[in-house]
């Protein structure tokens, strides 16, 4: 048998553990406007809504610990960073055609390209690729739902099956 060492080597017995935490703590502010609107006999109702783009504060919190044959270090550090949260707004339509039959349209935008995260040492990265903001191609998106509801109604049940 062919050997790496012209000799056996014994290495003996080793412990070796390591961990690493991170905690993060969010804070931030930021506002949610809407309106509903609808006509006097309740069959068309319109609803908008805006969120605010907003900054976030991040606390980064790192302990690492390596604990080998009796050597113990443990290296904590601490990051502050931001978060850059986008802005986004939508407007819905519900109509009644009866009591039983409703249908609803919606759509919604936000504006993923704002979404930043920003570390302690400057650097700019989007959270939703990895990659650094300026070299990421993300975009904003829409979303366009449509949905109707009928309810069943069975009056010697007294209940609404939907």
């Amino acid at each position: 048998m062919d050997s790496l060492y012209p000799f056996p080597v014994n290495l003996g017995e080793y412990s070796l553990q390591h961990s690493l935490v991170d905690t993060y703590q969010f804070d931030g502010f930021n506002l949610n406007i809407g309106m509903l609107w609808r006509t006097p006999d309740n069959r068309l109702s319109v609803g908008i809504v805006f969120k605010s783009p907003f900054t976030g504060d991040i606390k980064h919190k790192t302990v690492e610990e390596t604990s080998f044959d009796g050597f113990f270090e443990n290296k904590s550090r601490k990051y502050n960073e931001k978060l850059d949260m986008p802005a986004s707004y939508g407007l819905g339509i519900l109509y009644k055609f009866t009591d039983s039959l409703k249908m609803a349209v919606d759509i919604y935008h936000t504006k993923w390209e704002d979404f930043i995260y920003k570390e302690s040492n400057g650097n700019r990265i989007s959270p939703i690729t990895g990659e650094p903001a300026n070299k990421s191609h993300i975009k904003s998106t829409t979303q366009v739902h449509i949905g109707m509801e009928y309810l069943f109604k069975n009056s010697k049940l007294y209940h609404v099956i939907q």
